[in-house]
Order: structure tokens, then sequence, then C-alpha cells
């Protein structure tokens, strides 16, 4: 046998090298599924970039059946790190989809951080919920708990831990031992069994899960080394059936993430970011920004009209903005059992042919330029720093561009700086953490648009009740959703369907509100403010109408929790002006 000394050879590296480093040949993911609830259609695909089919941005708002203008092109998780021999390992994919080049695959990794083909095919897919099979379900099992009619394919192949019926239904197994999809335990036995009343969590009017990991294969579109890490994502998002109060939510689309690190070794100064390249309509005039305290990233029209631009829609003289409002900043807990939040370290940006320019402003191209941006710099390593376009060799460093901070007594905003207008691509980076085998992460955050906007430059502080508004609303549906019915007990009415009513709403200064049960006694009443403090509440009421004075409350945003005497739980949003 002629090569069997090379045989032999790579055979001895392969026995040497670390798990982690050992990559399966995973055939890249082409599942595609749009979320389509409100007046947003987003398309997810399972290869880590979303919100385009490989080609063409497909986050359509507004959405109807005829609308296509699309307000992102796409975005993806980045992470990055060092290992103990300081060696960059990097996932960032971009646009490599275009010439079938990616960084992370379908499917879950084993304990040791690893996949193979076949498990990669299997997970080639996406698994869908919706709020009318739920609670058809829930209704089902309510009534005398028992199910009594078939249970929805759906929801018997949901693929959380456990589950008896998956493999029936998909043709292959669920990982042993491990979480999976989130579900309500009915008898927090810790096994999904929806023929017991198990039932998958619903936080949306529709909930899509996948799964993804960047250990399948090398990392072509990067050029980067792999973490193995495995990302589960789920992406919902809610209907109020054109309720103008709640136009924030219709116009507001879900994500939640959960990483776990099934590496080997630790890596130190480890960075995670939200990579977003924002085409608001037309691509080449678009300006960003940010709010730091708000954990905000921004896209607006740099000028007062988006026109169509190489056969890209725009959006008209009615322009948008849009934002990203980080929920959860990438919370862990720690080896003291305490619950840390990664730090909201900087805010990036580069422009499509940046490198024209004869500046660092272009695409990453290494490994290390892209854990530059991840790490507050521009792809040559100089650091980002206030002023002009935020790159001034020798300035003292500064995280976030556009942020709105004083410099040279005005708000230095892509307005003040006088930028051309262009096509932008930013990251919100977190970190640094040294991230340890076996620690999970969690990350969260919406995406948010607004109508026909005022311009040029519009005042991103505008955005900022509406967008604790949706924070407020995302915390109360993560609690609303343990209410799960029991035989004979509590009903949860859905948020659209409440039988409460409340007026004036909104309320003025000085004013009261009356809360009305349309259908029994108001028993309970609690009014929370939008970081989940209780501001007022009542028990026992026992009356078809409760008058509540303002009595000093400051303005903003509330929500209300009310049970009526049939047990029947109502929620729902108030506004002091």
């Amino acid at each position: 046998m002629k090569n069997a000394p090379l045989l032999l050879l790579l055979l001895a590296i392969f026995a040497f090298l670390p798990l982690d480093q050992l990559q399966a040949q995973c055939a890249p993911g082409n599942a595609q599924v749009d979320l389509k609830v409100n007046n947003v259609k987003a398309r997810l695909r399972n290869t880590g970039d979303i919100w385009w089919d490989g080609t063409t941005g497909m986050y359509i708002v507004p959405y109807t059946e005829t609308a296509d203008v699309s307000a992102l092109f796409t975005g993806a998780l980045w992470l990055g790190g060092y290992t103990p021999g300081g060696s960059l390992r990097v996932a960032a994919p971009t646009y490599g989809a275009q010439t079938n080049q990616f960084d992370y695959w379908p499917g879950p990794l084993s304990p040791a951080g690893t996949i193979t083909p076949s498990e990669c095919a299997n997970w080639n897919k996406f698994f869908q919920v919706n709020r009318t099979e739920i609670n058809s379900f829930l209704d089902d099992f309510a009534d005398n708990g028992v199910l009594d009619d078939p249970i929805p394919t759906s929801i018997l192949g949901w693929p959380a831990k456990g589950n008896p019926f998956f493999s029936q239904i998909h043709g292959f197994s669920l990982p042993a031992g491990e979480n999976m999809a989130p579900f309500y335990d009915r008898n927090e036995n810790g096994i999904y069994e929806p023929n017991y009343g198990d039932v998958p969590l619903l936080k949306g009017d529709v909930s899509i899960w996948w799964v993804y990991n960047d250990a399948g294969n090398t990392h072509a579109d990067s050029g980067g080394d792999a973490l193995n890490m495995e990302v589960q994502a789920n992406a919902f998002s809610y209907n109020t059936e054109a309720d103008p109060d709640s136009a924030y939510i219709d116009n507001a689309t879900f994500y939640e993430f959960k990483l776990k690190y099934k590496g080997t070794q630790p890596l130190a100064n480890a960075y995670f970011s939200l990579w977003v390249d924002p085409d608001l309509g037309c691509y080449q005039d678009d300006y960003i920004g940010c709010l730091p305290d708000q954990q905000m990233a921004f896209v607006f029209n740099g000028d007062n009209f988006d026109e169509d631009c190489l056969g890209i829609n725009g959006y008209g003289n009615e322009i948008p903005v849009l934002a990203m409002k980080v929920i959860k900043p990438f919370q862990y807990v720690d080896a003291d059992s305490v619950t840390q939040d990664l730090p909201f370290s900087s805010f990036t940006y580069y422009l499509n042919a940046g490198g024209a320019l004869g500046i660092p402003y272009a695409d990453p191209a290494t490994p290390i330029q892209y854990y530059n941006y991840m790490s507050g710099k521009w792809n040559d390593g100089t650091p980002l720093s206030q002023g002009g376009t935020g790159y001034n060799p020798g300035s003292p460093a500064y995280p976030y561009a556009f942020d709105g901070s004083n410099y040279n007594g005005q708000p230095w905003t892509e307005c003040t700086a006088n930028s051309d207008p262009d096509d932008r691509r930013f990251l919100m980076n977190f970190g640094p953490v040294n991230l340890f085998p076996g620690t999970e992460y969690e990350f969260v955050y919406a995406v948010m648009w607004w109508n026909d906007q005022p311009y040029p430059c519009p005042d991103l502080e505008n955005y900022v009740e509406d967008a604790d508004s949706l924070v407020a609303f995302y915390n109360w549906i993560s609690e609303d959703i343990k209410n799960i019915p029991q035989p004979s007990g509590v009903s949860v009415v859905p948020y659209e369907q409440s039988w409460v009513r409340v007026f004036p709403n909104p309320m003025q200064e000085g004013s009261w509100f009356l809360i009305k049960g349309d259908r029994g006694l108001i028993r309970d009443l609690v009014l929370t403010n939008t970081n989940g403090q209780v501001v007022r509440q009542y028990q026992n009421v026992q009356e078809t109408a409760l008058l509540v004075e303002r009595n000093g409350l400051p303005p903003g945003a509330y929500f209300y929790q009310i049970m009526l005497d049939d047990g029947s739980l109502h929620s729902g949003k108030l506004i002091l002006q």
C-alpha cells in the first residue's frame, strides 16, 4: 500500500488533535421559512444568517400579499475568543451563502462538541407552533384532564427533552438527556409528554424554533477556527389585531437564543456580537446610530426620500426608522450561581466597499479583522474613537459610534458629522468574558419598526418609550405562558380577546381611569410599570368597575393584570400622558 506512511501520519495527527478541532463534513442547511403573523414577514434560515434568502433581503415591512420593500438585508450572531495557547476562534457569517460558504450548520452538538453529517441533515428543518393549535389543545385538556381530540403533529413532534413521540414523527432521535425546545412541564418530571398535557411554550401567535452549530464543517465564510458552539434559536411575533395603541408590537419580531459552549478548553477575551446589514429600502442612502444606555441600534434614511436603487424598492417619501432593541444581553450564570449580564461593550460599523476609500472601513477578510470589529476596533486594529467617522488614529478610544454624545458642543451623529449616506453594516458587541466549557448564554432582542418618521435626522430618543413598552410586553408574556390552564382551574384569556375595558386610555394628568369587567366582577388588580414594579394593587374588590386615581404616577406605559371572579386573567397596556 503506497500511501500507508501518509495515512499513518494523518491518523497520528488526528489522534493528538482535541475533539473541538475535528470537524465533521456536514452539508450546508437549505431549509427556509417565513415568520409572518403581524405587519412583518421575516425570512429565517438554519445557517445562522437570517432575513434574506441567500440573495435578496426578505424582511418585508409593512407586510401584505403584494408588499416587496425590505428593511433588512441580513444578520447573524458573531462569536470570537482566544484559546489558552493564543489561537483565535471565530464564527462570523456574512455573505458566504452566495458562494456556498458557511460558518454554521444545522443541528445540536454532542456533549463532546461533535456532530455527524447525518445528524446535520436530520436537523435541516424548523419546528413551528401557533396559538390556535395551542389554545385548542389546552382547552381540550382543561375541560376534563383528558385529550379527547388528536394531538396536532406540531405539538406531538415538538423537539423537547425526552419527547417519546419525536422519532415517530420525524424519523430520528432527540439527543439523550439534552434540554432542547422550551415546554410547559405539567407534572414537573423534566420530560416532555404531550399525551399528559405538556405543551410547547408559545410566546407569540406563531413561534418557530431551530438549532444550529459552528462545528459541522470548516468555516469557509470567515476563515476562522470553530468554537464548538451550539445555538438554539426561537423567533416569534404577535398580532394585536390592529390595535392602534399596540403598533409597536404589530411592527416587531422577537428573537431568543440559547448558546451552549461545548468546546473542550476555555476561551479568553470572548465577544458575542449581533451583526446586521440593515438595508432600509434602498441600501445606498442609510445612516446609523445607537443609544448605549437603552441598548438600541438604529438605521434611518440619510435624506428625505428613499428612492428605488439598482432593482431594490425604496420606501419613497414615507420613510421608516428601524431599531434593534436588546432585551436580554447575553446572560449567564457564573461559578457562584449568580446571574450575570455581559456589558454592551461597543457599537461598531463599516461600509460596503469601504476599502475603496483608502481607509479600513471595509468588510472583514480575515479572522482577526472580524474579531477587531467585535472588540471595538476598525479592521486594521485602530480603536474606534469619538468624532467624525470614528476613525481618528491616535485619538482616545471611544466605544459607541454615533451615540449622540457631546462632541465639540453638539451631539455626535451621522447628521452632525455630515456623513455621506451609504450602505452600512453594524455590530452590537458584548464582552469581553472568559468562556468556560459547559457555560450557557441567553440572548434576546427585538426588531422594531416605525413608519413615516420625521426627516432629516430623527430624534432617536423618541423611540425609547415604545422600546420600554415592548420590553414590558415581553416580560409579561414570558410570565403569562406559565399560567397554563389546569382541569377545572384558571383559564387565561388571550391579550387581544380580553373581556376588560380600560378608559380613558391614554390617560391625562390628574384624571382617573375606569376599569370595567364586561363579563364578571373584578376580583383583583395589579398595575406594574415597565420595570415590573407594582405601582397599584387591589384585592377582593368584587365590583363590576373600579375607579382608580392616577395620584402622581409619572407618564409612560404600564401593564395591568386583572382577575375576574370566574378565575380568568386579563392583561393589557395603559398609557399615561
